[in-house]
């Protein structure tokens, strides 16, 4: 049987196994030529190659943009594939394309999941942009990327209000921005908001945040309390899964805390007291995840007892020669079921008590080698550990 005399379901099947690559992105290289290989490959290979559009910038949005900008059936159904969209936008000429014709791009895709947006040069939106935004009826969208913006820009506040039915939320730069709406008696209202936008609230404060009810928080960088705050308002009972990937102090914490019982997943890129303080209040956690393995700060004495999946990485920026640490969090578990660790924790002396303390319990073992960098899909699972999988597809629409 010829590769064009294959019934479509197969053909959908073979591109579904080899979709992603080693590192979690798609194969882009495949896919294109697997467009290419004949009339019955062509349609469902340009449906996955389309299904994830990343890197788009002022060199080579044009071209997609005349795959799917133009008026004709064809072009429509390209953009209706469209799930995932990175790009940048700004005034940086080489890097990103104007405002105006994100909304263009964005309004040739309907059916869009997911949005990770780089911006550059750009305080915050105008009216007519918003506006436009807003008429791009993004209804779909659930998850958010936001990065490069500067720390007092109000562009977060603006994108969540146009899109408030977000569920997963990556915050990529800092925010020192005043959120709109503060004032007192709805937030404690420094003498200076400007130089005291890490006041945190008091018992009896609330806000007038952010709409979003968020399931899923990804801070690459470390808002104020204020802004963490409006982001937070919502997600009273909604938030699960909080990645911290930068320093957590005493008032981010402080505006977590309220959130940590309903946690399913907690992770940390830097493993501190501070952290401790919210991982014990954390008394339904599923998942524990550490970006290193802490060699100042002892682990396993305050990992809620609840956890099912501990997984650690060991990388080469902060790397360890001794498995020691997390060892002992293994030990302390009653409940775990599933490890996870990279190939440089697999190269250490003492992995092999690693493996024995599994073993002996029947513990599952996994290798997840792909960067940090590289996040599971924007879905909500019925168990943890989350991953990166076609089968996730159906729940991305």
């Amino acid at each position: 049987m010829s590769a064009s005399t294959l019934p479509p379901e197969i053909v959908l099947s073979i591109l579904e196994k080899t979709y992603y690559q080693p590192d979690g992105r798609p194969d882009q290289p495949l896919l294109t030529s697997a467009a290419l290989v004949c009339t019955a490959w062509s349609a469902p290979a340009q449906a996955l190659l389309f299904r994830t559009v990343t890197s788009l910038k002022a060199t080579n949005v044009t071209a997609f943009y005349a795959a799917v900008g133009q008026d004709t059936k064809r072009a429509r159904q390209l953009g209706v594939y469209v799930r995932s969209l990175e790009i940048s936008v700004g005034n940086n000429a080489n890097l990103s394309c104007s405002v105006a014709f994100l909304v263009n791009v964005l309004m040739r895709c309907p059916r869009l999941y997911e949005l990770a947006l780089h911006t550059y040069g750009i305080h915050e939106l105008p009216e007519d942009i918003i506006q436009n935004l807003q008429g791009a009826r993004l209804d779909g969208l659930r998850a958010l990327s936001l990065s490069n913006f500067g720390v007092q820009s109000p562009i977060v506040f603006q994108l969540l209000a146009i899109w408030p039915h977000v569920q997963f939320f990556k915050l990529g730069s800092e925010v020192a921005a005043v959120p709109p709406g503060m004032r007192r008696g709805i937030w404690r209202q420094p003498a200076s908001a400007a130089q005291n936008a890490n006041e945190p609230p008091s018992a009896t404060d609330e806000i007038q945040g952010s709409p979003t009810r968020l399931y899923d928080l990804v801070l690459s960088r470390s808002p104020s309390a204020t802004a963490l705050g409006w982001l937070l308002a919502s997600s009273s009972g909604t938030l699960r899964i909080l990645d911290v990937r930068d320093g957590l102090g005493p008032l981010t914490r402080a505006v977590i805390l309220p959130h940590a019982p309903h946690l399913r997943s907690l992770r940390f890129l830097r493993f501190s007291l501070d952290s401790i303080a919210l991982l014990r209040e954390c008394t339904h956690l599923e998942e524990f995840v550490l970006y290193h393995i802490p060699t100042v700060v002892p682990v396993a004495p305050h990992v809620p007892r609840t956890v099912q999946h501990f997984k650690f990485r060991n990388p080469i920026f902060n790397h360890s020669t001794k498995l020691q640490p997390v060892l002992d969090v293994v030990r302390a578990l009653p409940n775990l079921s599933i490890v996870t660790c990279d190939s440089l924790c697999e190269e250490l002396e003492d992995f092999g008590r690693m493996r024995e303390a599994c073993e002996e319990r029947g513990i599952e073992m996994e290798r997840d080698d792909k960067p940090i960098w590289v996040h599971e899909d924007p879905v909500i699972p019925r168990r943890l550990p989350r991953r990166k999988s076609v089968s996730n597809f159906a729940l991305m629409v």
